[in-house]
């Protein structure tokens, strides 16, 4: 669950109310989480999904297509509009696949 999520145990612990030592357990001991451990990280894992999707939902949608603005320095634009040039695509569509990418799409 941590490491598919890119949280560490040390989080998961903190969530948990325990000590990282008890996590590591957990994944040394058959995987086997107290059932009340268990709930909590139920909770944050839905918490976390409610939070994502109200991110989400926040998002402008201009024409059918999400509306995201994102700071870049002068340095950092020149950067990826040389990067966009070169693989012949616009700084949006440059930007998108790189995203995507990412997202793992």
């Amino acid at each position: 669950m941590a490491k598919e999520n890119k949280k560490s145990r040390e989080w998961l612990a903190q969530k948990c109310f325990v000590k990282k030592a008890s996590v590591d357990d957990w994944f040394r001991s058959k995987g086997i989480i107290p059932p009340a451990k268990l709930e909590l990280i139920r909770k944050e894992i839905n918490r976390q999904g409610e939070e994502a999707a109200k991110t989400a939902s926040s998002v402008p949608i201009l024409n059918g297509v999400a509306a995201v603005a994102v700071p870049l320095s002068e340095d950092d634009l020149k950067l990826i509009s040389k990067a966009a040039q070169i693989s012949g695509q616009t700084i949006e569509e440059f930007i998108r696949s790189a995203a995507l990418e990412d997202a793992g799409e």
